[in-house]
């Protein structure tokens, strides 16, 4: 029985009551002298209150140690109460953590899918639409899957490759070859070949292919199956067909060639030979009676050319000066022959040195003429040192030959870039000429010049350009008539040159 405490406090204020009375009748009693029923009954009421007394605090004391051990319970409860909520709130953070990760895997496989489904789409795509053909093929020989590019080179429709095995469609004569190579895969002994082979198309003709094969395997390593990309070869085979046919038929006419050449070589040798003894009938045939009629004219002018008359004396002075440039045309003519055999000595040359000299042998031959001789800084090259000594005699005797009706000539020397190229110019303020005659510039005994106005033999360029050209150079000039001539030549070679001075007037090359 459990008593609140509320109801004890009017029963311990009834009993301090009833115990207040209890000693005014005792009081009272003391001063009676019997004890009266009244007394009595008090007397056995107060015992009542005392056991009563006893046992509301026994009840009492109960009561304080059920609210203690109740106290307890309750602190436990509101402990265990705490850490179920604390174990409550970490499992929930625990789940949310949980759910959180649930929802990243979610998306994240969602991503993978689309992901995947992109790359498999891009496949088929690249499988479809690739510009080769490709197939799977089993371990058997059967194709599996193939692209309608494949389906194009062979004729068939996919149903019907489907249906055959690569063997079936196989040249007989490639056959064994690339069987030995699918067998060194399937072993392990490789892991891809590529190999030119022919299939047999639908229609029946055979059509070449270039294959490349490798091996996809299971997670086990077992093979699975083949992955081959054909490309169809067959234009270029027949290029290379054509290309045989072609070196063949340029073999033939090598070895034709050849033959021409040697043909031609003995022909050339007899020409040179012919060259030879005509040359040396021109040095010694010829001058000896040129020397003879030179050498006469001179004693007929000298003995009797007092009895003779004026036209006659002019007569025979024409005779010597004509025999005399037969003299001059047959050394340039032995000169010109000789060029082209004389080997060429190539080393580095000191262009300026050769030029000082040159003008310095023909300066001496103009006498009480003023003439301007500028020479620019002109770098060394390689050359054959006594054939450019040659080439300069010849431009720099033309510039003072037709700069010599000038009161002043005045001869430039230099070198420029043409195009990435060196090119060395000479430059006088003579005559000129006509550009529109500038292609007989070059000829042998072809003069723009009447030999009234200047003398010459028409040798002297036909001369340098030969020179030039064993040097693998070229040469031109360009003029204006009364303003003078600028002549060029370079010695690099003659293919860059001609490239770099395209649409340069007048350009003579070699080759």
């Amino acid at each position: 029985m459990q008593v609140g405490s509320k109801e004890i406090s009017p029963l311990l204020n009834l009993l301090d009551q009833k115990k207040d009375n209890k000693s005014r009748t005792q009081t009272s009693l003391l001063q009676t002298p019997e004890p009266s029923p009244m007394y009595l009954t008090i007397q056995s009421l107060q015992q009542q209150v005392e056991e009563q007394k006893a046992q509301l605090k026994q009840i009492n004391e109960q009561l304080q140690q059920e609210v203690a051990h109740r106290s307890k319970v309750e602190e436990a409860l509101q402990k265990a109460q705490e850490c179920l909520e604390n174990k409550i709130q970490k499992r929930t953070l625990q789940l949310a953590q949980v759910n959180t990760q649930l929802r990243q895997e979610i998306r994240e496989r969602k991503q993978s899918e689309a992901l995947l489904r992109e790359s498999q789409e891009r496949f088929r795509v690249t499988f479809e639409q690739a510009a080769v053909g490709i197939t799977h093929v089993g371990t058997e020989g059967h194709f599996l899957r193939v692209n309608s590019k494949l389906c194009d080179i062979l004729g068939y429709t996919r149903e019907e490759i489907l249906r055959l095995t690569c063997q079936s469609i196989t040249h007989p004569d490639d056959l064994d070859g690339e069987l030995e190579y699918v067998r060194q895969m399937l072993v392990g002994e490789i892991e891809a070949y590529s190999l030119e082979k022919r299939y047999i198309r639908k229609d029946g003709k055979y059509i070449w292919t270039n294959l490349t094969v490798s091996l996809v395997h299971h997670t086990s390593g077992e093979p699975k199956y083949f992955i081959a990309v054909v490309e169809d070869i067959s234009d270029r085979k027949g290029v290379e067909s054509e290309i045989k046919h072609a070196q063949a038929e340029i073999q033939q006419l090598n070895e034709t060639l050849e033959q021409s050449i040697t043909k031609r070589t003995a022909q050339l040798e007899a020409a040179n030979q012919e060259l030879e003894a005509f040359s040396y009938s021109v040095s010694h045939d010829l001058r000896a009676p040129l020397r003879a009629l030179h050498g006469f004219s001179g004693i007929l002018n000298k003995r009797y050319g007092y009895q003779l008359s004026p036209k006659a004396k002019h007569y025979l002075e024409r005779i010597e000066v004509n025999a005399k440039k037969m003299g001059c045309l047959i050394d340039d003519l032995l000169k010109f022959s000789r060029l082209n055999r004389q080997p060429l000595n190539k080393q580095w040359v000191d262009m300026m040195a050769i030029v000082r000299e040159v003008f310095q042998e023909l300066d001496e031959q103009q006498l009480k003429r003023q003439i301007e001789f500028e020479i620019a800084n002109i770098p060394p090259c390689q050359a054959d040192p006594a054939l450019l000594h040659q080439v300069w005699i010849n431009l720099i005797s033309n510039a003072l030959k037709y700069s010599s009706q000038r009161k002043i000539a005045q001869i430039k020397l230099g070198c420029k870039n043409v195009n990435h190229g060196l090119a060395y110019y000479i430059k006088d303020n003579g005559v000129g000429f006509d550009m529109r005659y500038s292609h007989k510039l070059f000829g042998v005994f072809q003069r723009l010049h009447t030999e009234e106005e200047f003398e010459g033999t028409g040798v002297g360029l036909a001369n340098a350009q030969r020179i030039i050209h064993r040097h693998g150079g070229c040469i031109w000039a360009e003029a204006e008539v009364n303003q003078g001539a600028t002549f060029y030549f370079t010695l690099e070679g003659g293919s860059a040159i001609d490239q770099q001075l395209e649409g340069a007037p007048n350009r003579s090359s070699a080759g």
